[in-house]
């Protein structure tokens, strides 16, 4: 990963974490954490807003972003499996 992929992966984690802090949801992820889980597969070359590229989600909302509560995937995916959690 160059120098650029890092200082950008380290901005989305600042932007993360400061929004998550904003709505008043729990955040408890270290960047190490973060950098782990998009480094993995070269993730972070995906990462962005279409339906499919990658993101960054909670697998229960209700809950906060922890270790045991995130992981990545494709924004349809998310989509799909929150319109479920709905029903």
């Amino acid at each position: 990963m160059d120098k650029y992929a890092l200082r950008d992966l380290r901005r989305s984690y600042q932007m993360a974490r400061s929004q998550a802090i904003y709505r008043g949801e729990e955040w408890t992820l270290d960047i190490d954490l973060w950098m782990r889980l998009w480094s993995e597969d070269d993730r972070y070359l995906r990462k962005g807003r279409a339906s499919d590229q990658l993101s960054f989600v909670r697998i229960n909302p209700s809950l906060g972003w922890r270790p045991d509560n995130v992981r990545i995937e494709t924004r349809r995916r998310h989509q799909r499996r929150m319109r479920n959690l709905d029903d």
